[in-house]
């Protein structure tokens, strides 16, 4: 049976005055960002599903 992680969107910095495409990462959100990315698992991702 294959492992599955669930990932989800880190936080986003909410500014009404920029179109939501263009938000960017809140400091928590880059943290977690970061933090995924140190996961030894993350090299072996095959599969995105959504």
């Amino acid at each position: 049976m294959p492992i599955l992680y669930y990932v989800t969107h880190p936080q986003v910095q909410v500014d009404a005055n920029i179109p939501v495409p263009e938000w960017g990462l809140s400091d928590i959100g880059r943290a977690r960002a970061v933090a995924m990315l140190e996961q030894p698992w993350v090299g072996s991702i095959r599969r995105i599903v959504s």
